[in-house]
């Protein structure tokens, strides 16, 4: 019987120790830093930043940072011990929003992690950088040389522990004295730094200590730290439960009261060899700071950002989302938007292919959606050409589609100026001289007189403007060059069928009615001609001119989007005022600003994007009142009025951030865009487009 209850007590045990190895003896905060601040050296080379080797909680704890050196990883963690894990994610949090607090720019991750008793019994050798006795004269760098081992390193793993703890074992004998304040007792910490290394070739990390290279490695970071008496730092072998005291926070010398830290500590001082005792640091004397060539990712700040957050005025108001703010080059949680009435002043992205314009476009679609279904949105596309299954709208149009229609001409209330804006629009659309736009509003004038409205046909209206120049002869210089450009290349355009038959003359379309009405309309040009897609969506601009009154209020009624504006808003090459591409184009500029001033008028918001704005109009990114900036050609940021430091952060934005510069409420702050994921299937696309309206 007893030797049955031996049995059973030995199985127990066993059985304990098994679960054990699984079940946490205690838990671990990491925090992974992932971005630092820019860091700008002083002329001394100081860097003006407080050290991280301190004390926020305030309760003599121990906390660690830990370097990890890997082939091209840079690996940069604080850690602290905790109880449970609730702990663990309280303090790691609380320690993750203190550096925040001290260096402006600095961002990380916070996990917490189990140790449990497997990882406390690892066997992996550790190392001890024996730090001397103060005084120190010269200034530690110890960061500076661990940085530096990241470039010259080649094939090892090198991780560098350094435990840190408040320092009071003076205070019971100097506690109110001038030596106190002499010794500035509050800012003396004690420090171990341990180190493990491997080659990734090698599974014995003992056979690689025996390697030259790993050996130089470790004991570099040991050279020129020396006290004011000559003492320097050595490397020595670390005792085997060395990796079981840094993950339990106790890597120093326990007082007679079996704490860690406290009055009696320096009492048992002499009872340690003097190579086991911990340094005693001053923050000022070692470089634990963020020097600006530390290998993670910096910061990007916008200079004189602006943003506040007081913004809704009433509880009626509608807000469309942009995005998740930066703060110091961080993403905060908090939200940015534009009020909805704030569209009607247009809008304008610039940013290089892939940086998010386009995801973004959809997505503010959505917010409209959402918010104000009454807002009917035309997305005219004139380059890609799957976009759309990105924007997900209510009627789908193509070419080809019978109902794709778009009258040339609509009559308006004043007649002339109706004829002078159709004439400016085609003759600018099509690449003419200014002095046709003359001549075609004469020959408009004439067919409505006579006949109560122009030819059904946009390419016979075209033929009537060439025997008018036959008829009555224009200047020598002109008339040849001009008769050659209409035969050659206009009359060959609005020829086409597909061309012809969106411009025929007719009722006004159901789509545009609908999209008054707030229906979604995708129209899609992108398999049209340069000209051609200038003519068409001309000629959309001036339908809206035309059916749309004017409003004295801000209200906003529909939206425009255009992708890749510089399709058909491209300004010329040539500056020689007698080049036929740049007199046209002028003109066209001329045409493109009225519609814009007109849209304004009417709630109509236009919203624009294109990658590089050098190549637009000036009037294209000038005169929209809200930019956002995404990833921008250097060469461009300079239209926006950036100076170069504000050009070079908006250059370096990673993609989806962008710059917003909001000219209606007067901001300026960087956005980081929402995630748009929408997907549609074919049968919803194939539904689009065949629904009836």
């Amino acid at each position: 019987m007893f030797i049955y209850i031996r049995y059973l007590d030995v199985l127990i045990k066993k059985i304990k120790k098994v679960f054990s190895v699984l079940e946490p003896e205690f838990w671990q905060a990491i925090i992974n830093i992932t971005q630092i601040p820019k860091v700008e050296k002083k002329i001394n080379d100081e860097i003006p930043f407080d050290s991280w080797l301190c004390n926020p909680f305030g309760d003599n704890r121990v906390y660690g940072a830990k370097f990890l050196i890997s082939d091209e990883i840079f690996n940069w963690e604080f850690f602290l011990k905790a109880e449970t894990e609730e702990e663990a994610m309280m303090d790691g949090n609380c320690l993750m929003a203190y550096l925040m607090e001290i260096y402006p720019g600095i961002n990380g991750q916070v996990s917490v992690k189990p140790i449990t008793f497997e990882e406390l019994n690892k066997e992996d050798p550790i190392y001890e950088i024996v730090i001397p006795p103060p005084r120190f004269v010269e200034k530690i760098f110890l960061l500076k040389k661990i940085i530096n081992l990241f470039n010259i390193n080649k094939d090892d793993i090198i991780q560098v522990y350094i435990l840190w703890q408040k320092d009071d074992s003076l205070i019971k004998s100097i506690k109110g004295t001038e030596l106190e304040s002499e010794l500035e007792t509050d800012r003396n910490y004690k420090i171990k730094i341990f180190l493990s290394a491997k080659s990734h070739n090698v599974i014995s990390s003992e056979s690689n200590l025996k390697g030259v290279e790993l050996n130089y490695y470790l004991k570099y970071l040991t050279t020129n730290i020396k006290n004011a008496y000559g003492e320097r730092a050595y490397l020595k072998h670390a005792p085997s439960d060395t990796w079981s005291k840094i993950l339990k926070a106790r890597p120093f010398y326990k007082n007679l009261l079996n704490k860690n830290t406290g009055r009696f500590y320096r009492s048992i001082l002499d009872d340690i060899p003097e190579e086991d005792r911990p340094g005693f640091i001053n923050p000022d004397i070692i470089d634990f700071n963020i020097p600006s060539n530390m290998p993670i990712e910096k910061a990007n700040i916008i200079p004189k950002e602006n943003i506040s957050f007081s913004f809704l005025t009433s509880e009626n108001e509608r807000l469309i989302l942009l995005g998740s703010v930066y703060r110091n080059g961080v993403k905060t949680h908090r939200k940015a938007y534009f009020r909805l009435e704030d569209f009607v002043h247009h809008l304008f992205i610039s940013g290089l292919s892939g940086v998010g314009k386009s995801r973004f476009l959809a997505h503010i679609l959505e917010e409209f959606k959402i918010k104000a279904p009454e807002v009917g949105i035309l997305t005219i596309n004139l380059v890609k050409k799957t976009e759309d299954k990105l924007f997900n709208a209510d009627i789908i149009l193509k070419k080809g589609d019978p109902r794709f229609r778009v009258p040339y001409f609509i009559k308006g209330e004043d007649v002339e100026e109706t004829c002078e804006q159709v004439a400016e629009y085609q003759v600018a659309s099509l690449g003419l001289k200014n002095v046709v736009v003359t001549i075609m509003e004469n020959v408009l004038t004439r067919d409505i007189s006579n006949k109560g409205t122009p030819p059904q046909k946009i390419k016979d209206l075209f033929k009537e403007l060439l025997e008018w120049f036959d008829k009555r002869p224009y200047h020598i210089k002109y008339q040849t060059n001009i008769t050659r450009a209409i035969k050659n290349r206009v009359i060959k355009l609005v020829s086409s069928p597909t061309i012809d038959k969106i411009l025929e003359l007719g009722p006004i379309p159901q789509w545009f009615e609908e999209w008054k009405r707030g229906r979604n309309v995708f129209i899609d040009l992108s398999r049209l001609s340069k000209n051609g897609k200038r003519l068409v969506t001309h000629a959309i601009f001036q339908m809206i001119r035309t059916l749309m009154p004017e409003m004295r209020t801000n209200t906003l009624r529909n939206v425009i989007m255009i992708d890749e504006i510089s399709e058909i808003q491209e300004k010329p090459q040539s500056q020689n005022s007698d080049d036929d591409e740049t007199v046209t184009k002028y003109h066209l500029e001329i045409v493109f600003t009225a519609f814009l001033r007109a849209f304004r008028s009417r709630g109509v918001s236009l919203m624009l994007t294109d990658h590089l704005p050098s190549k637009l109009f000036e009037a294209v990114y000038k005169l929209p009142n809200i930019k956002i900036l995404f990833r921008t050609d250097m060469s461009c940021l300079q239209l926006f009025g950036l100076n170069s430091e504000e050009q070079e952060a908006v250059f370096n934005q990673k993609c989806r951030r962008a710059l917003v510069i909001d000219g209606v409420n007067a901001r300026r702050f960087s956005i980081h865009t929402m995630e748009y994921l929408h997907k549609q299937s074919e049968d919803q696309d194939t539904k689009s487009v065949k629904r009836n309206f």
